[in-house]
């Protein structure tokens, strides 16, 4: 390479560097750069427009209630479903359901059917 070392400026939330191997400015990304969403997202610089945004994280979305799914969906939003499913306590005499405003699982018996169940 002749000549000073281009001046390599930095790109949003890029980095700017000289490469030498190219003989060109490159950008490396950032993500300190960028603030993080609330609970739900991280920032993220992403490359290809130099720019920030929120990555979505599913464990940062956690409720803390069992029986829902915990979903993030980036800009800091998290999605909660309830699924009865996660709910099921091996018992025939009981209807299992979620109830996320109750806390989670509930395990209500069916009147007319068995008095007792196991428990796990």
């Amino acid at each position: 390479m002749d000549g000073p070392p281009p001046t390599c400026d930095d790109h949003g939330c890029g980095v700017g560097f000289c490469n030498y191997t190219a003989d060109a400015c490159s950008a490396s990304p950032n993500d300190t750069a960028c603030p993080d969403g609330d609970v739900c997202g991280l920032g993220r610089c992403a490359p290809e427009t130099w720019e920030c945004d929120i990555v979505p994280v599913d464990a940062q979305c956690d409720d803390m209630i069992a029986c829902t799914r915990d979903q993030g969906l980036g800009s800091g939003r998290c999605e909660y479903e309830e699924d009865d499913g996660l709910c099921d306590d091996s018992c025939a005499c009981t209807t299992d359901s979620c109830n996320a405003t109750a806390g989670g699982c509930v395990n209500e018996p069916i009147p007319g059917w068995c008095v007792r169940c196991r428990r796990r």
